[in-house]
């Protein structure tokens, strides 16, 4: 997902700067162009709120639907930068992150929408953060310093790839090079918690999400993070895989992490070990659990159906007809994608209908 979000991301840049060389307005500063048909733009994610579908994209779009994806339509964003992730705790409030390091929020179940934060703002407070913390006593590797300073150089460069919100309250939103910034109060304020990854590096930080009562992080090099809620510290565990990890889906204290070309790998005590398992040459888009059983996404918009995260995945069941797929949920039996070629829905019925037997 994370690669196919920065990917969009440089060609809408390189489209833009092509079509006006002498004048500049910062997405940051333009609201979103309205669209009769924006829901079939390429769109990056999409969330079930528990009462409307939610997607969003490229250059600020975001579209709902209100009776089950049948109908869609676009509503007022103040920003223009592409969207990359959103997320809904309760069907009232929600958030959007992107390219840019924005953070937009929502509190009437995604009608409107208010910019919180972005990487403007970011940059402006980075230099009294790093401060606060030398004046506090707290160690600070001087290397590290440097290399955040260098990610926020050229202004509000940094993407914020995901977001994950435990309730209306408490929230994380993480990016590249390490960005990561957390709320306690519903994003009232953001706290830089770019220390807080144990990690000699800045690396990606693709998503973020809950398994059990553990808040887990995919990252790069083959690390899943878990956040120590005492130490306030994101802890890192090793797979076994040397490669980006960019998506998790889990149950209990079961957890699956996805990387590229169909690597998978599995753990069955919340993290604390790996197990490489069964995948077909798939790059992974999105994984959603539904009705305990795990619906993957390929990049290709092909599905892959697992029993129960225990079992072995399935050969493809179908091909939702999307192209660069990238975002998946579910919806009143239905998975809804989305991808390059904006909004597919699918019967669940009709996937598993398809499904063949499992391979080793």
């Amino acid at each position: 997902m994370w690669f196919y979000k920065l990917l969009g991301f440089l060609t809408c840049a390189l489209i833009s700067s092509s079509i006006s060389s002498n004048v500049f307005e910062d997405r940051l500063d333009l609201a979103a162009s309205m669209n009769d048909r924006a829901e079939l733009a390429q769109l990056f994610d999409v969330v079930n709120t528990g009462e409307r579908l939610i997607a969003v994209g490229v250059r600020g779009i975001i579209v709902i639907s209100d009776n089950a994806g049948a109908n869609w339509r676009q509503v007022p964003v103040p920003v223009s930068s592409d969207l990359l992730a959103i997320d809904f705790p309760s069907p009232d409030k929600g958030w959007v992150v992107g390219h840019d390091g924005v953070i937009l929020h929502s509190d009437d179940g995604g009608l409107s929408w208010s910019k919180q934060f972005d990487g403007r703002i970011a940059e402006e407070q980075l230099a009294e953060y790093f401060n606060e913390l030398k004046r506090s006593g707290s160690q600070i590797r001087e290397y590290f310093f440097e290399d955040v300073q260098l990610n926020y150089a050229n202004g509000a460069e940094q993407a914020l790839l995901d977001v994950w919100f435990k309730d209306e309250l408490v929230g994380y939103a993480v990016g590249s090079f390490g960005t990561i910034f957390a709320t306690g109060d519903g994003g009232k304020t953001w706290d830089f918690w770019i220390d807080r990854v144990s990690s000699s590096q800045l690396l990606h930080l693709n998503e973020i999400d809950q398994v059990g009562n553990k808040v887990l992080i995919a990252s790069e090099r083959g690390l899943v993070f878990e956040l120590d809620h005492k130490a306030k510290t994101f802890f890192p565990h090793e797979t076994g895989y040397d490669g980006t990890l960019f998506n998790l889906v889990g149950l209990d204290e079961t957890v699956v992490a996805f990387g590229l070309k169909g690597a998978a790998y599995r753990s069955e005590d919340a993290g604390g070990s790996w197990e490489r398992i069964s995948f077909p040459e798939a790059i992974v888009a999105d994984a959603e659990l539904v009705d305990g059983k795990v619906f993957v996404l390929s990049r290709t918009g092909e599905f892959f159906v697992s029993p129960d995260l225990k079992s072995e995945y399935v050969e493809p069941a179908r091909n939702s007809g999307a192209s660069a797929s990238t975002g998946l949920t579910s919806f009143n039996g239905s998975l809804v994608t989305v991808g390059g070629n904006g909004i597919r829905i699918v019967d669940k019925k009709d996937i598993l209908k398809e499904s063949k037997p499992s391979f080793d």
